[in-house]
Order: C-alpha cells, then sequence, then structure tokens
C-alpha cells in the first residue's frame, strides 16, 4: 500500500502540470496578432474587432454576433435586448456567475432563483415551470460546466409561451445540443473570454443571436461606435451617444482571442479526451460521483468539478479530502457558487438607482434552494483542464485519488484528529437528508 503524502508517503504527482499539462492563454499567433495592431497604432479602435464577430458568429453558427468589454456586459445586453422592463421576473440561477442575476436588476427586472438538478447541476426543469407566472419575460440558463440543459424538456415547458431564453454559455465554447452548439438553442447566447476560459481574451464577452433586431438592440445599448451601421433609423439619432454605455472591447484582446478561436476545436478534442479518461479511472471511487451528461449533450470539459459523497466515505470531511489531495499535489479547490440567492445584492434588490437613495434597503423574503446549496458545499474541483497529451501525469492524479480509498482507515483517523465535531442543527440534517436522496438517484441511474 502506498502511504499518503499528508501521512509521510510520498507524492502521487511529480509532473508539474504547469510545464506539462496546460497551453499558454496567449499563444504564439495571438503574440503576433497583438504585435500587428500595435505596429498599427490599433490599440482602440480596430475593424479586427468586427472580423472576429463574423468569424465567431460562423464558428457557433449564428447570423450576428457582437462583441463586448466582458461576459456581464453581454448579459446586460441580452436582457436588454429583449425588451425587459421594470417589474418583469426573470428565471435565472443561483449557481452560476453572479452576473447571470445581476444584469436582471440594471433594468429594474426581477431576478427569480431556480434551484438546479442535483446530478446535472444545470437548472431544474421542474423548478422553472414551478416558477413561471404571468410576469416571466425570460428564462436565462448557464450551461454550468460546459455541460448542455436538457434543451428538449426546456423547450417543452415553455412551448406557445412568449418567454424568451438566454444562454449563458460562458463555460461551454463548442458544446452541443443534439449537434446544435450552445447559443443557438435560445434566442440569445452570451460567452465570456475572461482570460480562465477556454477561448480567453483576457477580458471581453460576444453575444450571438439569429435576431437582426436583438443584434441591433445589443448594439445600441453598449457599441455606439457601430451604431451607423444599422438598420432601425430610429438609433441614429444616438449615434454619437448610444444611451450613455460603453462596452467597447480591447482590441488587443480580440487579437488573442481571434488565434485562440483557431486552435479551439482541437484543444477540446484534447481537454474532452483527457477529462473522460480521468474518470475512467476514478469510476470505482463511488464517493467521487461526476457531473451527469445527458445522452444528447456533448459536453465540453472547461471546469472539472465533481460531488464529494462523504457517507460513502466513512463521513470523513471534505476539509481533510482537500489537505489529502493536494499532499498529493492534486490541483484543488471548494465550487464557491451556488449561493447568490442568499447575498445582499439580491437580498435587497439593489441597482444603482437605489443605492445611490442612501435609504435603508427592503429586504425580499428568504428563498431555500436546497441543491445548489448540498451541490454547493459538496462540490470538489478533481483535475484542471489538461490541455496537452499527459496520459502520464493524468495516470499520477488516478493514483492520488486511487491513495484515498487505499488509505481510508488512516484518513479517517486523521479526520477526527483534527476536525472538531460540532452538533448538527436542523440545517445540516437537511443537507443529508439531501446527500440520501442524490445517493439514491445516482444508484437508480
Amino acid at each position: 500500500m502506498n502511504d499518503l503524502a499528508l501521512l509521510g508517503g510520498e507524492k502521487a504527482i511529480t509532473i508539474d502540470y504547469d510545464t506539462y499539462g496546460k497551453v499558454q492563454k496567449v499563444s504564439e499567433n495571438g503574440v503576433r496578432n497583438v504585435l500587428k495592431l500595435i505596429e498599427k497604432n490599433e490599440i482602440s479602435i480596430s475593424n479586427s474587432i468586427d472580423l472576429f464577430e463574423e468569424k465567431f458568429a460562423l464558428f457557433n453558427g449564428n447570423q450576428y454576433a457582437v462583441a463586448f468589454n466582458n461576459g456581464t456586459s453581454s448579459l446586460m445586453a441580452a436582457v436588454f435586448a429583449i425588451g425587459l422592463k421594470e417589474g418583469d421576473e426573470v428565471i435565472v440561477p443561483s449557481f452560476s456567475h453572479w452576473s447571470t442575476a445581476s444584469c436582471v436588476l440594471h433594468f429594474g427586472g426581477v431576478p427569480i432563483f431556480t434551484d438546479i438538478d442535483i446530478e446535472s447541476y444545470n437548472l431544474s426543469i421542474d423548478d422553472i415551470e414551478n416558477n413561471l407566472t404571468s410576469k416571466t419575460k425570460a428564462i436565462i440558463i448557464t450551461h454550468i460546466f460546459g455541460n448542455p440543459i436538457d434543451f428538449d424538456r426546456l423547450r417543452k415547458v415553455t412551448k406557445n409561451k412568449d418567454i424568451k431564453i438566454i444562454e449563458d454559455c460562458s463555460h461551454a465554447f463548442g458544446a452541443t445540443w443534439k449537434s446544435s452548439k450552445v447559443g443557438t438553442l435560445g434566442d440569445i447566447g452570451c460567452f465570456s473570454l475572461q482570460g480562465d476560459k477556454q477561448l480567453a481574451a483576457g477580458e471581453g464577452g460576444i453575444l450571438v443571436t439569429n435576431s437582426k433586431e436583438y443584434y441591433e438592440n445589443a448594439i445600441l445599448l453598449g457599441r455606439y461606435e457601430k451604431i451607423f451601421t444599422l438598420s432601425n433609423a430610429q438609433f441614429k439619432k444616438y449615434v454619437f451617444t448610444g444611451l450613455g454605455y460603453k462596452f467597447r472591447p480591447h482590441p488587443l484582446g480580440i487579437a488573442i482571442a481571434d488565434a485562440n478561436l483557431d486552435a479551439l476545436n482541437e484543444l477540446n478534442e484534447i481537454r474532452n479526451n483527457n477529462a473522460l479518461y480521468f474518470e475512467r479511472g476514478i469510476k470505482d471511487l463511488d464517493f467521487i460521483i461526476p457531473q451527469k451528461i445527458e445522452n444528447s449533450a456533448q459536453r465540453q470539459y472547461s471546469y472539472h468539478f465533481a460531488f464529494y459523497d462523504r457517507h460513502k466515505f466513512l463521513d470523513i470531511s471534505m476539509r481533510t479530502i482537500m489537505k489529502a489531495l493536494k499532499a498529493e499535489g492534486v490541483i484543488t479547490r471548494l465550487c464557491g457558487i451556488g449561493k447568490y440567492h442568499r447575498a445582499a445584492l439580491f437580498k435587497e434588490q439593489m441597482n444603482i438607482r437605489e443605492f445611490n437613495k442612501h435609504e435603508k434597503p427592503s429586504r425580499v423574503e428568504d428563498i431555500r434552494l436546497p441543491n445548489s446549496e448540498i451541490i454547493t458545499e459538496s462540490l470538489l474541483l478533481i483535475a484542471p483542464r489538461f490541455e496537452t497529451l499527459c496520459n502520464d501525469l493524468i495516470d499520477q492524479y488516478i493514483k492520488a485519488f486511487c491513495k484515498l480509498l487505499e488509505n481510508v482507515d488512516q484518513l479517517k483517523a486523521f479526520d477526527e484528529k483534527h476536525n472538531i465535531k460540532k452538533s448538527r442543527g436542523s440545517l445540516a440534517n437537511g443537507v443529508d437528508a439531501l446527500r440520501i436522496r442524490f445517493k439514491r438517484l445516482h444508484h437508480r441511474s
């Protein structure tokens, strides 16, 4: 038996991920693209942004694309484009980046936080249906961690209803549902080009749609320098000012993303194959439960989180598991999203106009999203994005996880020695009940 590194054994992982497992965020072609723009003094205005928009629309299968300075701005443009008005309700996940919901507040809308499916981590279609009202204007779904939502069931729920669907595709470049890429499935798709994404610009975002109306509305909001190109004559009077917002992306960032787009399909294939190879290697560890992927979905492994079921592992705490994995050299962390329904911004339904009134804000009624809360507490990053042909490194990751099982008794003893056990209240008992439910669901599948 191999002793745990945490308890004095040798580390399982000796190959450096930064050197052998990942690619540079700025490729050599990206550097060349940037230098060309610098040489031409195109560091603010450049038609290279227009060319990238056309290129991305073609890549994703959309008629229109418009780039922004970040993914948050693209989401703001999306809710503006569909005509969101004060008092309109928009169904949103709490288990996502906060901008998926905050974009609604900017225009006086009401984000309706909705729970997730406990196996796929995507919005629960049943909970979406339960939260639909006559005020529902739109649904913003996130293909979380690159995993497409069940769009067939979503369409059934919204059939014959005038409800717009906005896709937050920030984790899911190239992911598909029945061979159609995310971003083409709903009314509008939004992507983040932030530096940690599959397609990185450093900072940036892009909105895609097949609606000319939504495309032109999005430009009106934040890309005033393009207003003169629009067919809507009513927008011409705003040609010098837009609506007072400037969300234009930086051309040097777009130049980086443009080069990365050329390599995206090849890199996605490598990332996906590596992730599946890793999951096959730990499939016998029943206390690590991978994210469920629907049969009609092609996931892109942008972030590799999995559910840690401590009840299948002698009730050893997440804290101890992470210590053990980090000692072996595993790159791991907790999830960190999923409780935005409790955040002050949303509890107070705060926006800029309300904040500057300097009045004590009213607070909305507390809600519970039990699946979101249990997943938030139980998800573990089990691997980084393996972006090169690096089976030797992945094998070492597999070994690190298998060492947990080999040394489970010693790990349990360490956990009891170093963690103070506190009495479990009603919330914890509720979480335990959900864990049992999740265990049953997984067993049936």
